[in-house]
C-alpha cells in the first residue's frame, strides 16, 4: 500500500531551489536565564506524494507576503487533492544553518501562514519526522482557522528532545496531509524557527507580522529505531529567495492497493490461543517495548533472496500456472484446493490480507467493532482504516479477528501472509496513530503468523524497514523504482530476505535496477489479473 497514503500510490513532484534560494535570518534574543539566538529557516525542497500542488515553486513559503483576505496568488503554494481526486500528502525539508549544531536546540517550532478550509470540511496536519525513532510526530491542524476567512499565522511547538528532528546530515523534515480530497489549501509562508543557546523559546514571528495564539497539538510517543541515512541534497545559502518556474505535475498512477470484488465466503474459524509475546502498555496508554522477535515455527518456509513470483488479486488463478516459484493471492477468496492445486505444481503460496483496513464484504466484517473503524479509505468504497492500537488491550476485537485470518491462512495450507495497508499511521486515519503504534503492531502480527509456521511478507511501510527487518522474512512494494523507494530494500537484500517489486508501467528499464539491487521484479498489468507477466529475470 500507503500509503501518508492508500497504499503507495505516490506521486512524486519536487521542487529543487537555485542557488540564492535558501533565506536564513539570525537575530540575538535576550533571556533572563542566557544568551540565546534565533534563527528562521525556509525549505530548499518540496516533495508532493500524493495529490497536487499548484501555484509558486516552494521559494515562496520563505516570505510572508499575504494578510487579511488578499489573494495574490503569484506569492503563494496551493496543497490539496481536489483535481487529483486524492487527499493530499507531501514533505518540505529544510537544512539545518551552517555551524548550528543539533545538540545546541533549546527550541524548534513551524510557523504557517495558512487560508483554507475550516477542518470541519478538510483535516490539515503537519509533522515532523523523528529521525531517531524513524516516524512522524504530531505538530498541530488547521483546527485555529476559518474556513476561508483571513490567512491565520498557525504556530506549532516541537518538543522533547529536539535532536531527534535532525538528521545526520542537518535536515529537517515537515510533513503536510489532508484527510480527503474535497478542498485545497493555500500556503503563503512555511519556516522553521530554531533557538540555540540559553532557555528561552523565541517566537519565529517574522518582522511585520501578528503572532496568532499557538495550535499546539502535543508530540506521541515513539518508539526508538535505527537513523536513517538521508539523501537531501545540500542547498547553497543566500539571502534573498529566487523563485523558480514550477514544474508541470505528473500524471498520477493507479492506485497500487488492489482489491477485489466482493464474493461470499466462509468466515474464518475461531481463532485459537497462541502464546507470541505481546507488548508492555503503560498506564498513559503508551508502550514500553517492541514484543520480541518470535522465530517461526513448524514448517516454516524459508524465501530465497532470488525467488520468481506472480501476483493475481482479480481472480484465483488456475492450471497452467506461470514458471515461478511463489504465487502471491487473495487468502479469502481462495480455497484449501486452490492452495493444494498450487502446491502440486510446485508453487509456494502467499495469503494476501488486509491488517490495517476494515473492508465491508469481508465475512469477518461485523466483528470488528465501530470504535476501531476510522476514516474512509479514499478510492475504496467499503473500507476504513482501523484503530490499530487496539492490539494492545485485554479482549481486544482486532486481535481476535487477525488471529483468525491468520487460522485461515494456516488451514488453508498457505505457506506465508502478506500484510497489506501496515502505514495507517502515515494517513489520515482518523486516529492519533504514530510510528510506534505501528511498530507495535506490525512486530505483533509478524509474530502471529510465525507461531503458525507462515512467513510473513511486509507490504510497503517503507519508513519502519530497518526497525521491522528483524520480524519480517521478506517484503514486498509496488512500483519502488518509480517512486524512487527501492533504496531502503537493501537492509533485507543484505540479511538475505527477498524482496518483491511490482512495477506497471510501458517498459522494463527498471529491471536493470532491480537485479543490480537484488530486488525480484516483475512488470504486471494494474488490475493484477495476470493479464501481464514480464519477470526480470
Amino acid at each position: 500500500m500507503t500509503a501518508a497514503t492508500p497504499g503507495r500510490a505516490t506521486r512524486l513532484l519536487r521542487f529543487f531551489l537555485p542557488v540564492g534560494a535558501l533565506v536564513v535570518a539570525a537575530v540575538a534574543v535576550a533571556s533572563p536565564h542566557a544568551s540565546a539566538a534565533a534563527v528562521t529557516i525556509a525549505p530548499y525542497s518540496l516533495t508532493t506524494d500524493q495529490g497536487s500542488t499548484g501555484g509558486q515553486p516552494v521559494s515562496a513559503l520563505a516570505v510572508l507576503d499575504n494578510s487579511a483576505t488578499s489573494d495574490r496568488w503569484d506569492y503563494y503554494v496551493e496543497f490539496g487533492g481536489e483535481s487529483a481526486g486524492a487527499p493530499y500528502s507531501g514533505r518540505a525539508d529544510y537544512r539545518l544553518p551552517a555551524g548550528t549544531a543539533a545538540d545546541s536546540l533549546t527550541g524548534l517550532q513551524l510557523q504557517v501562514n495558512y487560508r483554507g478550509p475550516a477542518t470541519a470540511t478538510q483535516v490539515w496536519t503537519w509533522r515532523l519526522y523523528d529521525w531517531a525513532a524513524a516516524g512522524w510526530v504530531m505538530l498541530g491542524t488547521n483546527a485555529a482557522a476559518p474556513d476561508w476567512g483571513a490567512w491565520k499565522l498557525l504556530t506549532f511547538q516541537a518538543t522533547g528532545a529536539l535532536p531527534r528532528y535532525v538528521s545526520s546530515t542537518g535536515v529537517i523534515r515537515v510533513r503536510l496531509t489532508s484527510d480527503n480530497a474535497a478542498d485545497n489549501a493555500d500556503l503563503d509562508y512555511q519556516v522553521v524557527g530554531l533557538t540555540t543557546g540559553g532557555t528561552t523559546v523565541p517566537s519565529a514571528t517574522p518582522t511585520g507580522a501578528t503572532p496568532s495564539p499557538t495550535a499546539v497539538s502535543p508530540p506521541a510517543s515513539t518508539t526508538p529505531a535505527g537513523t536513517p541515512t538521508s539523501t537531501t541534497p545540500t542547498p547553497t545559502l543566500s539571502a534573498t529567495p529566487s523563485p523558480t518556474a514550477t514544474p508541470s505535475p505528473t500524471p498520477s498512477p493507479p492506485t497500487s492497493r488492489r482489491k477485489i470484488s466482493p464474493s461470499p465466503t466462509a468466515a474464518p474459524t475461531t481463532p485459537a490461543a497462541t502464546t507470541t509475546a505481546s507488548p508492555t502498555p503503560d498506564p498513559g496508554g503508551g508502550v514500553t517495548t517492541l514484543p520480541a522477535p518470535l522465530a517461526c515455527t513448524g514448517r516454516c518456509w524459508k524465501p530465497a533472496v532470488n525467488t520468481s513470483w506472480n501476483w493475481v488479486l482479480a481472480h484465483v488463478p488456475s492450471a497452467p500456472y506461470r514458471a515461478v516459484t511463489m504465487y502471491d493471492i487473495d487468502g479469502f477468496e481462495a480455497t484449501a484446493a486452490d492452495v493444494t492445486s498450487l502446491h502440486a505444481a510446485g508453487k509456494k503460496v502467499v495469503c494476501y490480507v488486509s491488517a490495517g483496513t476494515w473492508e465491508d464484504w469481508r465475512p469477518d466484517a461485523d466483528r470488528l467493532p465501530a470504535a476501531i473503524l476510522g476514516n474512509r479509505v479514499d478510492g475504496w468504497p467499503g473500507e476504513r482504516w482501523l484503530d490499530v492500537r487496539g492490539i494492545r488491550t485485554a479482549g481486544s476485537s482486532l486481535a481476535a479477528v487477525m488471529r483468525g485470518r491468520l487460522d485461515m491462512c494456516a488451514q488453508k495450507g498457505f505457506d506465508s501472509v502478506e500484510f497489506d495497508n501496515v502505514d495507517g499511521y502515515t494517513n489520515a486515519s482518523g486516529f492519533p496513530l504514530t510510528a510506534g503504534d505501528q511498530k507495535i503492531y506490525n512486530a505483533w502480527l509478524a509474530n502471529e503468523a510465525h507461531a503458525r509456521g507462515l512467513t510473513a511478507l511486509l507490504k510497503n511501510d517503507i519508513d519502519q524497514l530497518a526497525a521491522l527487518e528483524p520480524y519480517f522474512d521478506g517484503a514486498l512494494n509496488e512500483q519502488c523504482n518509480q517512486y524512487r523507494e527501492c533504496e531502503g530494500y537493501g537492509v533485507f537484500v543484505s540479511r538475505g530476505k527477498p524482496v518483491f517489486n511490482a512495477e506497471y508501467g510501458s517498459s522494463t528499464t527498471f529491471c536493470a535496477a532491480d537485479k543490480a539491487a537484488g530486488i525480484n521484479g516483475v512488470r504486471l498489468a494494474v488490475a493484477l489479473d495476470d493479464s501481464r507477466f514480464d519477470p526480470c529475470r
